[in-house]
């Protein structure tokens, strides 16, 4: 799979599939106009034919799913099980380019459960510290302070630069009257959420600001951030979780708003969920570390090698793009 990295591999890919699945497609459309009688019409068969060519429909899925180069070779592999199990479905220019968007789609989740269970068999001793009752009131009470601070050191930024910072959907047009502190232990009561997904939400919160930087994380957004993140990786680990209709309501807010900020969360991370062994060891040696302590001195960056704090010393263009996780 190494190969397939190689920045000159893809497009070689990309073109030699298309090549592949248009003489395939149309070598059916053939057969498909001497007998129509003998093949099925199924989901996939559109109506006419996309203006869209293979190739360029393949390139867009590269450039927009976000997904690793082995997803194609894998879509491939399924693509050739479906053709010979559904042999009355073979391949043509009326439904070649929904299954192609529908494999690669259908590996893309397949490799999330496999992180999933790759996540959850390595960290297992981990998040059962988590599951101490004594433990998550700690750690909801650290990151509320963490946040707090976080938060009020970008309002001050917000005050005197606003023009460099745009506002988004998850920007309220006044301070929630609820504290973070508060807000975090309404999620952690009536989300049933496993407590690892708050650690697995900062990890998030922390990738969308430095994906973000002019969307800071400050009193205005905070809120919205918190229920959106818990939402999302209650989604990414947990095996049962509520829609967003009840998230929307732990959050007091409405379902629409809700879907709306699931979305731009998810744009704004660049739909990055996965959370591998080194990563969430980590974040997650820090906040047992720091929860305990309950001193929460410093912003933290946690870059997949290593741990970096900033101390309040560190210049503010420094604090706008750290939040702690």
């Amino acid at each position: 799979m190494a190969e397939l990295e190689n920045p000159g591999v893809m497009p070689k890919l990309i073109a030699f599939l298309s090549s592949l699945l248009e003489r395939v497609a149309e070598s059916n459309d053939l057969t498909r106009r001497v007998t129509t009688q003998s093949q099925s019409v199924s989901v996939f068969d559109g109506l006419s034919r996309p203006p869209i060519t293979i190739q360029s429909y393949l390139e867009r899925i590269f450039k927009y799913a976000n997904c690793s180069p082995s997803c194609f070779v894998v879509a491939y592999v399924y693509l050739d099980r479906f053709t010979h199990r559904q042999p009355s479905l073979p391949i043509n220019s009326f439904n070649v380019h929904r299954l192609l968007i529908t494999s690669v789609m259908s590996k893309r989740s397949h490799t999330k459960e496999e992180n999933k269970s790759n996540f959850l068999s390595q960290h297992t001793k981990k998040m059962a510290e988590l599951e101490n009752p004594g433990v998550m009131p700690k750690l909801i009470a650290f990151l509320s302070s963490l946040l707090e601070r976080v938060s009020e050191s970008n309002d001050l930024t917000r005050r005197v630069a606003t023009q460099s910072q745009s506002v988004s959907v998850f920007d309220g047009l006044s301070r929630p009257s609820i504290t973070v502190h508060c807000y975090l232990e309404r999620i952690f009561k009536y989300a049933n959420c496993s407590p690892s997904c708050f650690a697995v939400a900062y990890v998030y919160l922390d990738r969308f600001t430095h994906r973000q930087p002019s969307l800071p994380i400050n009193s205005f957004n905070v809120h919205r951030l918190l229920i959106t993140s818990v939402m999302v990786s209650a989604k990414f680990l947990d095996d049962r979780y509520y829609n967003n209709a009840y998230y929307a309501k732990v959050g007091g807010i409405s379902t629409k708003e809700m879907n709306l900020l699931e979305l731009d969360f998810l744009f704004g991370l660049g739909f990055d969920l996965n959370v591998t062994p080194n990563t969430f060891h980590a974040y997650f040696s820090y906040l047992i570390k720091e929860m305990t302590l309950l001193q929460p001195l410093s912003l933290v960056l946690v870059p997949p090698r290593s741990v970096l704090t900033f101390n309040d010393e560190e210049a503010s263009h420094q604090q706008q793009q750290q939040v702690a996780v």
